[in-house]
């Protein structure tokens, strides 16, 4: 759970003077009173290969490029400054990105990241890229990936698994509600909690026990096997949301593909920050969330379970 912002890290986007991640975690640290450091990985190794350089010659170059990138930053400071809050810069010569991010959270503590992301110009959905797949991965601490415009946090979709048994996943689903019901307390929000179940298609249930009278399932009518698997769900999802402070009529147990159900969703309540759980996994992150990130327009915040290891050194 983020039971306090404390140190806010956000990655400054070069390419770009509109930072949505900055004017996010301006916010951020006006409700916690958080102080920011502004940060900068860059490695641009087209600088140094136009000509024959020495090694002392190599790191001139990079430290009068990195004096160029601290300047930029520095643009930055005054306004925020202004506003009572305390920030730091930092620029680092380090690719890539979601490297030189989880580094810098290993030589300092922070308690949450933010990032910009990209939005489609005509689609109005996040574009997420390689770097924000892997520190969705492989991030320590909180992340958070926002978009322009900045929205303000008036309502926060909490997304939750009960029934998922892997022993990484332990505790996950309390920090993810904890924390989306402290982020609508200190914005004035309004907390939902979701949770998706599936069940087999009947057309299969069916074609399963053929030939397999033997089975004492296979006598177990469509209905009865439905209604016993919507009943398990509800019993786990009431039972991990009993002590949180969440409305019923904010609770939403939806049966199907969660991918179409969480989008609709988020859209119908207009959700401006989804908050999400993440293990690491040395492939893809999952076809679920995948498929389901990349069709979301609004804010997402990736917690990862206690005492999770990053696998970047």
């Amino acid at each position: 759970m983020l039971e306090s912002i404390e140190r806010i890290l956000v990655d400054m986007d070069p390419t770009t003077d509109e930072q949505p991640a900055l004017m996010q975690a301006i916010n951020i640290a006006k409700k916690y009173g958080a102080s920011i450091e502004i940060f900068l990985a860059e490695r641009n190794d087209s600088i140094l290969s136009h000509w024959p350089l020495t090694e002392g010659q190599e790191e001139e170059v990079i430290s009068h490029f990195l004096k160029a990138r601290r300047r930029w930053l520095e643009s930055y400071v005054a306004e925020v400054a202004a506003m009572g809050i305390p920030i730091s810069i930092d620029a680092v010569w380090e690719a890539p990105v979601y490297q030189a991010v989880i580094h810098k959270l290993q030589r300092s503590n922070f308690d949450l990241v933010v990032k910009s992301t990209h939005v489609h110009p005509t689609l109005s959905k996040m574009f997420f890229m390689p770097n924000d797949w892997q520190l969705m991965k492989a991030c320590p601490a909180p992340l958070l990936l926002t978009r322009q415009p900045v929205q303000p946090y008036e309502t926060i979709m909490a997304c939750v698994d009960p029934m998922n048994t892997n022993e990484s996943h332990h505790g996950l689903d309390e920090r993810i509600l904890q924390t989306s019901v402290m982020f609508a307390e200190n914005f004035r929000g309004t907390c939902h909690a979701a949770h998706c179940w599936h069940t087999v298609p009947e057309d299969l249930w069916q074609g399963l026990w053929v030939g397999e009278p033997q089975m004492g399932i296979a006598g177990l009518k469509y209905d009865t096997y439905f209604k016993g698997v919507e009943k398990r769900h509800q019993e786990q999802f009431d039972k991990l949301l009993k002590h949180q402070p969440i409305d019923m009529d904010k609770r939403h147990l939806l049966h199907g593909d969660p991918n179409p159900l969480l989008t609709d969703i988020a859209a119908t309540k207009n959700v401006d920050l989804m908050v999400i759980g993440s293990q690491y996994k040395t492939g893809f992150m999952g076809t679920t969330m995948e498929v389901l990130l990349d069709k979301l327009s609004c804010d997402v915040l990736v917690l990862k379970p206690e005492g999770f290891q990053t696998p970047v050194h």
